[in-house]
């Protein structure tokens, strides 16, 4: 697929379900003077991904769909009330982040190279 093509499929998506909950994505959003490409506020059901980062260069599909994956985590963290990802003390928390980042990495390149697990996860969503 191209470039255009890609972009054009993640702006397709709207709305997530996550653990009974409908999360709106807006995308692309502008985070202004913010250092981020994505955030999310689980009390409002939002998630945020960035067009572009803090250099204004536009984001690769990949680190587009990283960082929606990454702000999934946090709403599923949330969902399951088990604050994997975040903590009270700040060095502590960019810790968790830098983890969860390394995740969604290894997570996207799983998937790139085994396609057919992707197969796998839609034949689940086809059973119903």
């Amino acid at each position: 697929m191209k470039k255009d093509q890609l972009t054009e499929l993640f702006k397709a998506i709207k709305f997530l379900k996550i653990g009974g909950h409908r999360i709106k994505i807006k995308y692309p959003f502008d985070f202004k003077e913010e250092r981020k490409i994505g955030d999310s506020n689980c009390q409002e059901g939002l998630i945020r991904i960035a067009g572009k980062d803090c250099e204004g260069s536009v984001l690769s599909f990949t680190k587009l769909v990283a960082a929606l994956l990454h702000e999934v985590f946090h709403f599923l963290d949330w969902d399951i009330r088990r604050d994997l990802f975040e903590s009270e003390n700040d060095d502590e928390t960019a810790a968790k982040e830098d983890g969860l980042d390394a995740l969604m990495e290894a997570l996207l390149q799983l998937f790139v190279d085994n396609p057919r697990l992707g197969n796998l996860i839609q034949g689940l969503s086809k059973r119903k």
